[in-house]
């Protein structure tokens, strides 16, 4: 890509309230040997940080991979990572977290429904 050319993905959600935002995630540098990649997040062109994604529904995956990607330099760390790390990792790389998590909310909720008196 040109130098200077700004590489960036963008989204426009709504809040728990119906309100219209515009997310958007900017790329300042990649990966690379020597340092991870960086990205600057904005809420309606304002700077924005976890809290403010999290109000909106946007959960980050934990560190090293916050924006999960499999790649050639990755690699190395799914390989070395403990197995719950890597489970992690996977999860989010194939965006099943959310659905992890709605089913354990279920499973959870198994105790409080009653059956039925009769069929």
């Amino acid at each position: 890509m040109p130098a200077g050319a700004q590489v960036f993905v963008q989204a426009a959600i709504r809040d728990s309230a119906g309100a219209a935002h515009v997310l958007k995630r900017v790329l300042k540098t990649d990966y690379s040997k020597k340092q991870e990649c960086e990205t600057v997040f904005t809420i309606d062109e304002q700077p924005a940080n976890e809290a403010a994604l999290a109000a909106l529904g946007v959960v980050l995956s934990q560190p090293p991979f916050r924006a999960p990607v499999l790649a050639q330099h990755t690699l190395g760390y799914v390989f070395s990572a403990r197995p719950q790390d890597r489970a992690s990792y996977f999860k989010a790389l194939l965006e099943v977290t959310d659905i992890e998590e709605f089913r354990n909310q279920v499973a959870a909720l198994g105790n409080e429904i009653a059956a039925p008196a009769s069929p």
